[in-house]
Order: structure tokens, then C-alpha cells, then sequence
């Protein structure tokens, strides 16, 4: 693997790594709030709180295993569900609306980053030479 691709997937576990931090904090201090909403996702209130406490906690995992290369092929399916679902929230939920250019921006910019995140996983998948 060249330095760059290093680089990029050191970025990768990175990005996901504060991601699943910031959204394991936010499930921590919404738990037990009825009227909870994010309209990118498809649960609301207490449920929605419980789908990021346990989404979170299988990205950590996946990110950590990955890191240490225990479980490597974890990562890259983490990798693809957290885009689809980004994906899906932003741009195809009718639901989801933005208020402002500067909104529509940060999902763009949030999708991006995870559809970069996705593909610099993929060579995961493959087995290891040595």
C-alpha cells in the first residue's frame, strides 16, 4: 500500500472514530427523551437514542478492530452501512429538509466523507499477502 493510501485510511478510522464518539455522547445525553429527532433517521425518541447508542458502539468496534487488525473485515461494511444510511437520510427521506445552503452543504460534505471513508475500506476486504 503506498504512503498516500496509508494516509487516507488512517483518516478513515479517524473520521469514523470521532463520528461514533460524537453520536455515543449524543445517545448518552438524549436516553430516555420521548421527543428526540433526527430527521435524517428513520426513529425518533427513545428508540432513536438506542439505535446510536448500539450503532455507535458497533462502529467503535469495527473501527478499533480494524486499527488493530484483529478483525479487519468488519471496517469496510461499517464503512458502506454508515454511507447508505447518511445517503439515504440526506437524500432520499422525505423527511429530511435543510435550512440553508450552509445545511445542504454539511450533508454534502458529511456524505462525501463517508463515501471516502467507504472506498479507502474496501482493500480490507481483500486477504492478506505475505
Amino acid at each position: 500500500m503506498t504512503a498516500v493510501g496509508r494516509f487516507l485510511r488512517g483518516l478513515s478510522y479517524l473520521f469514523h472514530l470521532a463520528l461514533c464518539i460524537f453520536f455515543l455522547g449524543v445517545a448518552i445525553v438524549t436516553w430516555g427523551a420521548s421527543n428526540f429527532e433526527i430527521s435524517a433517521l428513520p426513529w425518533e425518541g427513545t428508540s432513536l437514542s438506542a439505535w446510536l447508542l448500539w450503532l455507535s458502539l458497533i462502529g467503535l468496534v469495527s473501527t478499533l478492530l480494524a486499527l488493530t487488525g484483529r478483525f479487519r473485515y468488519l471496517f469496510p461494511i461499517w464503512c458502506l452501512f454508515a454511507f447508505g444510511l447518511a445517503f439515504w437520510g440526506f437524500f432520499l427521506n422525505a423527511k429530511t429538509h435543510f435550512d440553508g445552503e450552509s445545511a445542504f452543504k454539511n450533508a454534502i460534505w458529511l456524505t462525501a466523507g463517508l463515501l471516502v471513508a467507504a472506498i479507502v475500506s474496501l482493500p480490507l476486504l481483500r486477504t492478506r499477502r505475505y
